[in-house]
């Protein structure tokens, strides 16, 4: 997510990640590296870090993967319930008809308007919110997993940027 999102983020916003139950160091497992690369986006270089206190309180959206890591976030700080959404759900948000204009306004207040936004649509967005965790399975659902993810993110960016 974090890679896919930087590049279609470019210089737009800054893009970090950090996981509720990380193997602090390792690298993107190979088959999803696999995928990044097909899709242009660089696999190299990355190694996971664990979340803290600190990152959740200095970041201004959160997005991830499942709807027991967006738990796992507000349990530890419960203010990021306000701007702590899993992608997939965040991603419906702001793809909604009624979401707010944020055209021509810096990535900071469109950020921060999109979330307040997607906050106040929880109650509305009927989607499953949980991307698949393809860790251990065969290339399938690897693929199946980034395809939902690089639609939603594809979405995300667009909404931060457009």
């Amino acid at each position: 997510m974090e890679r896919l999102l930087a590049a279609r983020l470019g210089d737009a916003a800054s893009v970090g990640s950090a996981g509720t139950n990380a193997v602090v160091g390792a690298p993107i497992y190979p088959l999803m590296a696999d995928w990044l690369e097909w899709a242009g986006v660089p696999a190299d270089g990355f190694a996971a870090r664990q979340i803290t206190s600190g990152l959740i309180n200095s970041s201004d959206l959160i997005l991830t993967a499942t709807t027991a890591h967006r738990s796992a976030i507000v349990a530890r700080e419960a203010a990021a319930l306000r701007y702590t959404f899993t992608l997939l759900e965040f991603a419906h948000a702001v793809t909604r008809p009624d979401a707010p204009p944020v055209g021509g306004l810096p990535a900071g207040e469109r950020i921060g308007l999109l979330a307040e936004y997607a906050r106040r649509a929880r109650p509305r967005l009927l989607v499953d919110q949980d991307i698949i965790d393809p860790y251990g399975r065969d290339d399938q659902v690897y693929q199946q997993a980034f395809a939902l993810i690089d639609e939603a993110v594809a979405a995300v960016a667009y909404a931060l940027t457009s």
